[in-house]
């Protein structure tokens, strides 16, 4: 019994041995094509001690046991044939503006099935047939731009950009469908942007634009240019569809943003459906139409909503293209009904571009939360000053916000003051006030007012500015900010010469931009007469 007591445990020590799943990195560091050299051996490389592709890295990741990750740097990843992920895997690129795979005319650029959870991210999948296809397994894409993608036949066609096959969860957030079309000369087309047959299909504070399902042959239909599902589930949440198109040359075209026919279910969280194209009656929605919760807009009234939501409204959104973020989105107009509406916030607590949710006083319907975020920061010219001396104090208003701050202003408050002297910003306009109104500051953009004030006599001169916007704003931690300088001394100094107290700098303006070998202007008053040097840094490239 002793021995037999030994052979069973050491079968349960190899069990337990071979059930640890070692999770190993496979670090892409070519552009190539090529497939790994050895498969299974833990190596990625094409060829012994060869570069590795990200192919030949998908293909290791699949031989190798556990939790894989391929991680692909910026750059353009040309496939000839698809990339089959068959094993729980997380494929992360360097961001969905610097990383894209290219396939090619006729192929599927990468197929997900049988591999448990995959995960890809921050990549752009483009030029193929279809971008994704997916079955019996879980998918998860985060910030993923699928574009371009061309399917064309003379039979039927469907899932330009994406195809939810049997067995499939995919779960797609922070991403963009935009620009894939299915043709068929002489067939049907269905489900140009996403085509689900079956499976499960969620999508999360993203856009599906421009997309479209077109069958010029003799009487033949086209349904759901953005998304098509003929079984399954669709769960839409925060989600934008704009200007997909289901077109035919007879009158058997539907769903331009979507379609759905039973047994499939679709349900709309808090999205908007704007600009549909297909027959008339069947614009935005057709078929099994979307259960609403929340707030949801309809351009017109196909999605067939009800009381409670927003149908036969315009969403007021801007143009499609890069508002922030790595994927392009349509961001609402400061004037859009979409603002401040949605019954949830994101579950993420971001938008589509990675902006907090709520700027303001609710979350935003759509994909993109409009936001922007005006800060100050404030500077003196000097650390102590005589009485009747003066003093600029430099305020720097920047917007590191996704949208342009609108109607911007900064409010001074100078405490042991005698006078304001000037009060002169590089945009807008101030009064001796101090009150600015600095107009409409873009993303990513900063103005800078000098405000000249002379000394009293009492222990300090203090000033606190404070900025707003009638744009929501993400946070109210940067709106204010002050700068203090001491009085000291009699009035003008030491000898009680005002000549003793050092020249004031204002009204800095800088016209032109500073480029290598082009001339710029440099404009700015002095309280008194000075030599000024001005000392040229370069911050950024370009």
């Amino acid at each position: 019994m002793a021995a037999l007591r030994t052979v069973l445990l050491t079968a349960c020590a190899v069990l337990l041995v071979s059930t640890h799943a070692h999770a190993a990195t496979f670090a892409v560091n070519s552009t190539g094509d090529g497939t790994d050299a050895s498969t299974g051996d833990g190596v990625c490389a094409v060829t012994p001690g060869g570069p590795c592709t990200l192919r030949a890295a998908i293909v290791q990741a699949n031989a190798s046991p556990g939790a894989d990750t391929v991680s692909v740097p910026a750059g353009t990843y040309a496939t000839a044939t698809a990339l089959p992920v068959t094993s729980i895997m997380t494929i992360t690129g360097a961001g969905a503006r610097s990383v894209t795979v290219a396939g090619a005319v006729g192929q599927t650029i990468i197929t997900v099935s049988g591999a448990g959870a995959v995960t890809i991210t921050d990549m752009t999948i483009t030029g193929g047939s279809t971008g994704i296809s997916v079955a019996s397994t879980e998918l998860t894409l985060d910030r993923i731009l699928i574009t371009g993608n061309t399917l064309s036949s003379v039979g039927n066609v469907s899932g330009a950009g994406m195809k939810v096959n049997a067995g499939a969860k995919v779960f797609m957030k922070r991403s963009a469908l935009e620009g894939n079309t299915a043709t068929s000369s002489g067939g049907q087309a269905i489900g140009a942007g996403i085509y689900v047959v079956a499976g499960e299909l969620e999508i999360d504070s993203s856009t599906i634009a421009g997309n479209a399902a077109a069958a010029p042959g003799l009487a033949q239909p086209a349904w759901g240019g953005g998304i098509a599902a003929v079984g399954g589930s669709v769960k839409l949440r925060h989600v934008t569809m704009s200007g997909n198109s289901a077109l035919s040359n007879n009158a058997a075209h539907y769903g331009g943003n979507i379609y759905a026919q039973s047994p499939a279910t679709v349900t709309a969280a808090d999205s908007i459906f704007v600009g549909g194209i297909s027959s008339n009656g069947h614009q935005n929605c057709s078929g099994v139409k979307p259960v609403p919760s929340g707030v949801n807009i309809d351009s017109g009234t196909t999605c067939s909503f009800g009381a409670g939501q927003l149908s036969s409204t315009d969403p007021q959104l801007n143009a499609l293209g890069d508002v922030g973020g790595s994927t392009n989105a349509l961001s609402p107009k400061s004037t859009s009904p979409a603002l401040h509406q949605a019954g949830a916030c994101p579950a993420d607590g971001v938008d589509q571009r990675g902006a907090s949710a709520p700027a303001g006083a609710g979350c935003d319907i759509g994909a993109v939360e409009l936001s922007s975020n005006v800060a100050v920061r404030l500077e003196q010219s000097r650390t102590d000053v005589v009485p009747g001396g003066d003093v600029a104090f430099i305020a720097t208003v920047t917007n590191p916000g996704f949208d342009p701050a609108e109607a911007a202003s900064l409010d001074l408050t100078p405490s042991g003051a005698s006078e304001v002297v000037t009060a002169a910003p590089s945009a807008g306009s101030c009064t001796k006030a101090v009150r600015c109104e600095l107009g409409t500051i873009a993303a990513g953009a900063q103005i800078t007012i000098t405000i000249v004030l002379r000394a009293g006599t009492g222990a300090a001169l203090t000033a606190a500015a404070t900025v707003g916007s009638s744009s929501p704003g993400a946070s109210a931690a940067d709106d204010t900010a002050t700068a203090s300088v001491t009085i000291t001394g009699s009035p003008g100094g030491p000898g009680g010469d005002p000549a003793n107290a050092a020249p004031a700098l204002g009204a800095l303006k800088l016209s032109g931009k500073a480029r290598s070998g082009k001339t710029i202007k440099v404009t700015s008053t002095l309280s008194e007469a000075a030599k000024l040097s001005i000392r040229v840094q370069r911050l950024t490239t370009g």
